[in-house]
């Protein structure tokens, strides 16, 4: 399993020359679709409804640390600034990465932006199995996320928690 999930994102970073993980070239254009808010967003919905405690969700986490880190690229502090970019955009690399695996699990390699779910009488009827919350958290692990994390954690940022309403 490891080997194939490390092969999967080495096939992703790959495919995309432009982000370099190691931050040596990032294009403008990777940097404004970290920041756009749509990355944020998507982890603050999957953790509208979830519990913040300390034995939180890991979804949770990357939910308010994605609002945090966006509220960093405007402070005086550079360290702090550039840590945050590098998550922010290291965390967009997670979710297309786990997008992409939960839609060639449905779709197969071939799907597109158009495909939809086929109602026929011989489509799946079983539901398709999702990458599960341990291994998003060790695909992020893989893909430099937590130590990023950790980075920007390290430069002493504010903390806001994503809104829930339980």
């Amino acid at each position: 399993m490891k080997i194939i999930v490390s092969g999967l994102i080495a096939l992703l970073l790959a495919a995309s020359p432009a982000l370099s993980l190691d931050r040596t070239w990032v294009t403008q254009s990777e940097v404004d679709k970290a920041y756009n808010g749509d990355t944020c967003k998507h982890y603050v919905n999957r953790a509208r409804f979830k519990h913040r405690n300390p034995d939180q969700e890991f979804v949770v986490t990357l939910a308010d640390a994605c609002l945090s880190a966006k509220a960093s690229l405007s402070s005086d502090n550079y360290k702090e600034r550039d840590a945050a970019q590098n998550f922010l955009i290291r965390l967009r690399v997670l979710r297309n990465t786990i997008i992409d695996m939960n839609m060639e699990r449905a779709f197969g390699k071939s799907y597109t932006a158009r495909t939809r779910m086929k109602y026929s009488v011989g489509s799946m009827i079983e539901p398709v199995r999702r990458v599960s919350s341990t291994g998003e958290y060790l695909i992020a692990r893989e893909l430099g996320l937590l130590a990023a994390y950790r980075t920007w954690l390290g430069t002493g940022p504010k903390i806001a928690k994503a809104p829930a309403t339980r």
